[in-house]
């Protein structure tokens, strides 16, 4: 592993928390404005925030692991997601009507990050596909130019002349 390697992961790990930070931000604020307008609208701003951002963070991770993986994971993750919030949101508005703001918060929070954080994965999974076919073409093409280093090396030894070394020298 190399700091270069750290500094990504620490990257990744910078977006996929301040992405649901942003979002569950802006979600609060637009609930806290409508609860001003509309007076039969109650809601804590504070757990808005928390359910925004710990939803949209789990949908984050599901979202960007989902589609950076090469296996078909989509069949399996997209059905047990959206069940597990869909499952969560139902259960909850039946039992508790007067929280039905923060379960909307939730929905649309996890809503909105699994895409996110789907759209990301592809990127990500399409860039090291790029970097794979990229190794491969440099391998193919240090082979070739192996193959031929030996060919006029066997040439040259068929007519009694000295092998060529070609290994690059460097000059200081």
């Amino acid at each position: 592993m190399h700091l270069s390697d750290l500094l990504i992961a620490l990257e990744k790990l910078g977006i996929v928390v301040a992405t649901p930070l942003v979002l569950a931000s802006v979600l609060t604020a637009i609930v806290s404005l409508a609860s001003c307008c509309i007076q039969s609208l109650k809601s804590n701003a504070t757990r808005n925030f928390l359910l925004a951002t710990v939803f949209g963070t789990l949908s984050m991770v599901f979202g960007i692991i989902m589609a950076a993986s090469r296996t078909s994971a989509v069949a399996d993750v997209i059905p047990a997601a959206l069940a597990l919030i869909g499952g969560v949101a139902l259960y909850l508005i039946t039992k508790e009507k007067e929280k039905t703001v923060e379960i909307a918060v939730s929905v649309l929070s996890f809503s909105c990050l699994l895409f996110i954080g789907t759209i990301l994965g592809s990127y990500e999974r399409q860039r090291s596909e790029f970097q794979a076919a990229h190794f491969k073409y440099d391998l193919q093409d240090q082979m070739r130019k192996a193959d031929n280093e030996l060919i006029i090396n066997a040439y040259r030894k068929s007519r009694n002349l000295k092998p060529i070394d070609f290994s690059i020298q460097e000059n200081n």
